[in-house]
């Protein structure tokens, strides 16, 4: 009778383990399906698409490394970082979309959404200062320090899409 159990057991893991398979199997052809059809240039890549890959990151919530830069009349008021997507091994420059992240004042900045110095192992974020809104007070002025941007916790999280091959 122990005999019989054990038989029947094993039928029933070996079906369940062939379900979960199947059901795999059929899921994953339709997962994952990303199309390129104009790269960082704006021209139809030559890459096979079995190369194209979505990288995602972040710099991470308190501990981006953010630097103070000069404007254009060589005052202090705007912040910098550069992004590290090396891991994600692409061979060209990717297409990369930021958001800016953090605890205050992250959601009127200028900038957060511009990536810019971008090759295929990084690119930069600057932000310039707050946006000017219809309920912003005119006579103030908020000009970014790499201090406020570290107390406020503030992060880049991003998704590249490149190929890798």
């Amino acid at each position: 009778k122990q005999w019989y159990q054990r038989r029947v057991r094993g039928i029933f893991l070996s079906m369940k383990l062939l379900l979960v398979l199947t059901f795999c199997a059929c899921l994953t052809p339709s997962m994952g399906q990303i199309k390129m059809i104009a790269d960082h240039y704006g021209k139809v890549p030559t890459n096979p698409d079995p190369c194209l890959l979505t990288c995602v990151g972040s710099t991470g919530y308190g501990a981006t490394d953010w630097t103070d830069q000069l404007d254009e009349v060589g005052e202090q008021g705007r912040v910098n970082t550069v992004v590290d997507i090396s891991r994600c091994e692409f061979v060209t420059t990717p297409i990369v979309t930021t958001s800016l992240n953090g605890d205050l004042y992250y959601d009127l900045m200028i900038g957060m959404s511009s990536p810019h110095g971008m090759t295929k192992d990084k690119f930069e974020i600057t932000v310039i200062g707050k946006a000017w809104t219809t309920w912003s007070n005119k006579d103030w002025q908020y000009r970014v320090y790499a201090d406020d941007a570290m107390w406020n916790q503030w992060n880049i999280n991003w998704v590249a899409v490149g190929f890798t091959c």
